[in-house]
């Protein structure tokens, strides 16, 4: 993050592993331009998805289920 600042010149905030209204945020970078915020996963399985959005897992021999990540990312835990 430090390069990313110093290459363009601006500020850069980032925040970690915090919770805000009731909320849990992972990992949240913000400029004078921008803010972006990540949802930070892990596994063992292979994922595929889509541009929409819609995201499986390979678990063995099948692909699991079919969810859209952005929806789970918007509703309220």
């Amino acid at each position: 993050m430090s390069t990313f600042s110093n290459e363009r010149k601006q500020p850069t905030l980032v925040f970690a592993n915090f919770e805000l209204s009731g909320r849990q945020f992972d990992f949240v970078v913000i400029t004078a331009t921008r803010v972006v915020v990540t949802e930070v996963k892990s596994g063992a399985f292979p994922v595929r998805g889509d541009i929409r959005g819609h995201v499986g897992v390979r678990d063995g021999r099948r692909w699991l289920g079919n969810r859209h990540q952005w929806l789970q990312a918007g509703s309220p835990a």
